[in-house]
């Protein structure tokens, strides 16, 4: 018989404990669950969280950060934005991930499904687990990989079609009539899509026919080879890709396939936001690092200011210096904090933030063996506009990258310097930031 340990409301009804909730439980790897949000506990489990989980019932509700601490450590930040929408009840939830188990820290795959729910006016986040590891590790896998089924589901054309040179349906792998998909045009209309019948007659927009009818015939006259669209349907994208058939050198006609891309697509957002988290990562170093450099200089200050008490222009000096470094700082925190990397007007932006983010956009010379040293000074603030410095950052490292092709290393130091007049680069006298991008030995500086 299924046991479910509870430990305040909603009522035990919430999970019958007949015969199919048993067989699902000992026999399929299943783990219900009701979680409150309010409480920040569970309140009603199954009682094979041993077998599934590798934990027992009560280490569940007396540690609560064991989920954040089991989860296999590369899949935690996507889980948590996931489990943070569905708590916030803006989707259900859905996520596959690595569970690293307490018992013998052995590591299994876990499926989630759950969503909010309301009981007797109690908000409850329940939902089911399943253990994957047999589907992912097991036969199966061998042939398609960690994601099996969507693997292999995705690997199938959802249709193929054929046209002759007149863009004419020749041939489609799908009963007539029988096709809902609509390239892209809601008012699409699949009676028209029959054997013998010109494509474009199925399209009700103008738009898309146009579209549609200029990337085929640039196929048939053999100024493009391939010609695609992609297609978002709800929660599912599409590629409808097309090219040409020949023979004897000569397009005799066009291969139309039909993919569900809805995994790379997926993949592609993951991606995205793994990147987004990496950024946010490299600039909080640099502030870290500036934070850092100016307590120093504060310090010092303090210092001058201790073993001078009785010399006003010492302390006049030092107060002014704090001021400012106090000032520049709250001013980097304005930049941070409101993200003006878009804005047009002019406004004083931090030079090793600036190089932070060009050295994040110029991620894809590192996946071929470069390596880059960076190393941050106290320069003073700029004033012009936040993406205007990134882009040439970012072509002063683009550039020197090519100049040093055979070298497996650069450096990018910024700096502050003190100019006395004409004598450097006709600049007037004051305090000016400098960036260098170079080779680590060879310094070349950048302008």
């Amino acid at each position: 018989m299924v046991n479910f340990r509870r430990i305040s409301e909603p009522d035990q009804s919430a999970f019958s404990s007949g015969a199919l909730l048993q067989a699902l439980t000992d026999h399929s790897a299943l783990f219900f669950f009701s979680y409150s949000p309010d409480l920040r506990s569970l309140v009603c489990w199954s009682d094979n969280a041993r077998n599934v989980l590798g934990v027992e019932d009560s280490a569940i509700t007396r540690d609560a950060n064991l989920f954040l601490r089991h989860v296999h450590p590369d899949d935690r930040f996507l889980l948590l934005n996931q489990l943070e929408a569905a708590l916030k009840g803006e989707s259900d939830y859905r996520a596959t991930y690595r569970w690293i188990r307490p018992d013998d820290n052995e590591l299994c795959w876990l499926h989630c499904r759950a969503a909010m729910v309301e009981r007797d006016g109690e908000r409850l986040f329940e939902g089911v687990i399943i253990d994957l590891s047999q589907e992912v590790t097991g036969p199966l896998s061998q042939i398609a990989g960690p994601d099996s089924i969507e693997t292999v589901l995705s690997a199938f054309p959802l249709m193929v079609l054929t046209l002759d040179r007149d863009m004419r349906l020749l041939r489609i792998n799908r009963p007539a009539g029988s096709s809902t998909f609509n390239f892209g045009d809601k008012n699409f209309n699949p009676a028209e899509l029959k054997i013998g019948r010109p494509f474009l007659e199925c399209f009700q927009s103008a738009e898309i026919r146009t579209k549609y009818d200029g990337g085929l015939k640039a196929l048939i006259s053999g100024t493009k080879n391939r010609f695609h669209v992609r297609v978002d349907s709800g929660k599912r994208s599409y590629r409808v890709e097309f090219g040409p058939i020949r023979e004897q050198e000569v397009v005799q006609g066009l291969l139309g396939i039909v993919s569900d891309i809805t995994q790379t697509v997926q993949l592609e957002k993951e991606n995205a936001e793994l990147r987004k988290a990496q950024s946010r990562c490299i600039i909080s170093e640099g502030i870290i690092h500036n934070l850092r450099n100016t307590l120093q200089s504060v310090l010092g200050e303090a210092t001058a200011v201790k073993n001078h008490p009785k010399n006003p222009e010492i302390t006049e000096r030092a107060a002014q210096k704090i001021i400012e470094l106090v000032n520049r700082e709250a001013q980097l925190v304005d930049q941070v904090a409101s993200d003006d990397s878009s804005s047009s007007i002019l406004s004083l932006v931090d030079l090793n933030i600036a190089a932070m983010s060009a050295v994040n956009r110029i991620s894809d010379l590192f996946a071929v063996g470069l390596k880059l040293a960076v190393t941050f000074g106290t320069p003073p603030s700029i004033v012009t506009r936040h993406s205007e410095l990134v882009e040439l950052i970012e072509n002063v490292l683009r550039l020197a990258a090519e100049l040093f092709k055979n070298k497996n290393a650069l450096l990018l130091r910024t700096s502050a310097k003190e100019l006395s007049g004409s004598s450097e680069k006709n600049l007037p006298a004051g305090r000016y930031a400098f960036l260098v991008v170079g080779l680590p030995v060879n310094e070349q500086s950048s302008s």
